[in-house]
């Protein structure tokens, strides 16, 4: 057996130092090689496939074009979604060739995420007016609430901590003017994404934070609301591809 597997790469070797392409018979999928008398017409490897498209009704057309053979007869499709992309595989067998959609974060999500839970930064009061209203986090009616805010201190005896009213070292009391009037949790409703049709907004419940003696406040993400918006973002993507798709094509959260 070993001997006849040295026999054949001789014999292939042989045959190669005489090979010639014949470029005049180029076809887009083959090449044609002169082997001495013999004239082979040997199938090119087709380049790879990784198709970037921008919404997801791009990969669900994509996916009903290939098993209708529009584009091809690939032998089995999946698709696949995580996080940061949907991808769709033409032939489960290689994973060779993909067509992927990215899914980058949207900038509300981005934002809300940057305040770190627990450890979200105090900002003074015009610092967080800015910060709900340039991220498009909350109504006009609420960010008017903390535009009306007014800080107040003064002498007092008496030791005191509730909110709008925190007594500092039992000398020093600050009071906010108007904080009974703000809500102690802001429920924002902000898209996970920013591709292209996946602007859906879910709810994100946060606390507020108010430090009278420093007259500062922060927002702080309730735990896990960040993960259960993203949750919800994709499940509502998964039935959207197992509606289109049906049984045609194998759908799953991951990556392939």
């Amino acid at each position: 057996m070993i001997k006849a597997a040295i026999q054949l790469i001789q014999e292939t070797a042989q045959k190669a130092i005489g090979a010639k392409v014949i470029a005049e018979l180029q076809e887009p999928r083959a090449n044609y090689v002169q082997i001495g008398s013999a004239l082979e017409r040997i199938p090119r490897v087709p380049a790879v496939r990784g198709h970037a498209v921008e919404r997801l009704a791009d990969v669900i057309a994509f996916a009903e074009a290939t098993t209708a053979g529009k584009h091809s007869k690939e032998p089995r499709m999946v698709l696949w979604h995580a996080r940061d992309a949907v991808t769709l595989v033409l032939d489960d067998s290689d994973r060779r060739d993909l067509v992927q959609m990215a899914l980058p974060w949207s900038d509300e999500y981005r934002a809300v995420a940057n305040l770190g839970g627990i450890a979200s930064p105090w900002l003074d009061q015009a610092a967080f007016v800015r910060f709900l209203w340039l991220n498009g986090l909350a109504t006009d009616v609420i960010v008017a609430q903390f535009r009306r805010l007014r800080w107040a201190s003064g002498q007092t005896a008496n030791a005191n901590l509730q909110r709008g009213k925190e007594s500092l070292g039992r000398e020093i009391e600050a009071e906010v003017a108007g904080a009974e009037e703000l809500p102690t949790e802001l429920v924002l409703s902000i898209p996970v994404y920013r591709a292209p049709g996946e602007r859906t907004a879910y709810q994100v419940k946060c606390a507020v934070d108010t430090s009278p003696g420093d007259e500062r406040l922060r927002l702080v993400p309730l735990p896990g609301e960040l993960e259960k918006a993203v949750d919800l973002a994709q499940a509502d993507i998964h039935k959207r591809l197992t509606d289109a798709l049906g049984a045609d094509i194998p759908v799953y959260y991951g990556t392939p």
